[in-house]
């Protein structure tokens, strides 16, 4: 496995985890390739060439939710139009941002409008032909949103996938390339990791973990799949990131040389051999004065 396809998807607020920059300059410091940034919900501090400056791995975004309405979708479309001109390939956006409680208790018309409005909103972004995978929203007995639960997520998948071939013009190979699904462990309820993957087996693009995820279940799924990555998913500072990261790094090599999987590219490998060249350096030299005083003892 190529520990290349991880990275770190940064979460929490400009007061904890400071501006764009900022944060790509901690996944550069730490020899991250893959870095998710969230876009806030007013699309402010989202200057993507500024951050192409500073950061030159690969660059994802997560959208802001499109609104049960459609009410914010031209905005965001646009969004994803100047993302896409910055040579982003891929953005996440959470299935919806429609209260559960909302739709429930909806007529059934209303019920096929807010689905509808979802549908649209989604193949509208796609359209523009980046990358495009629905994440699962977290899951809350107390007020969780449409598109939590594997079923919801199925029904919005195969009917964008509809949508986008009948309204839109795309053929499957295009909906293959530019659709798919976030699996965000962070967000799981009563839905295991493993029912996930067995449903979305081949439509899973990204997966999204948190320092508490079992990921003996996502390690089994991604060997041998060159294109899925896992994004550490962090709320913490950027001090505490730093250690963070290396400890999920260190859990994922563990477990792949556990079962004798192959390891690449990983900058504790990187860190190791680091070490390794500073003791060679050191023991030459060590031998090098150890051969001069022994000179000058015997011209003595």
């Amino acid at each position: 496995m190529d520990l290349n396809n991880l990275g770190i998807f940064y979460k929490a607020s400009y007061l904890v985890q400071g501006n764009r920059i900022e944060r790509c300059n901690t996944s550069k410091k730490l020899n991250v390739k893959n870095t998710f940034l969230k876009i806030r919900n007013d699309g402010k501090d989202s200057d993507i060439e500024s951050i192409r400056k500073h950061y030159n791995g690969n660059l994802y975004f997560h959208l802001p939710s499109i609104n049960p309405d459609l009410s914010n979708l031209n905005s965001v479309n646009n969004l994803v139009k100047e993302i896409k001109n910055n040579n982003i390939e891929l953005v996440s956006i959470d299935a919806s941002n429609l209260s559960f409680e909302l739709f429930e208790w909806s007529t059934v018309e209303e019920q096929k409008k807010y689905f509808l409005n979802i549908v649209t909103s989604i193949a509208t972004i796609v359209s523009n032909k980046i990358q495009v995978v629905i994440e699962n929203v977290k899951y809350s007995k107390n007020n969780t949103k449409f598109g939590s639960k594997i079923s919801e997520l199925t029904d919005l998948l195969a009917y964008v996938n509809k949508l986008l071939i009948k309204d839109f013009g795309f053929k499957d190979e295009d909906v293959k390339k530019y659709l798919g699904i976030s699996l965000n462990c962070g967000n799981l309820g009563t839905e295991s990791i493993d029912n996930f993957i067995e449903v979305f087996e081949n439509n899973i693009k990204i997966i999204k973990v948190t320092k508490q995820t079992n990921i003996d279940s996502i390690i089994r799924f991604v060997k041998g799949k060159k294109n899925i990555k896992i994004f550490l998913e962090t709320s913490s500072d950027l001090d505490d990131i730093k250690d963070e990261y290396k400890l999920f790094e260190e859990k994922i090599v563990k477990y792949l040389k556990d079962t004798g999987e192959v390891i690449n590219n990983t900058s504790i490998e990187k860190n190791n051999n680091g070490f390794s060249n500073i003791l060679m350096v050191s023991i030459v030299v060590l031998t090098i004065v150890i051969v001069i005083l022994m000179f000058i003892v015997k011209l003595r």
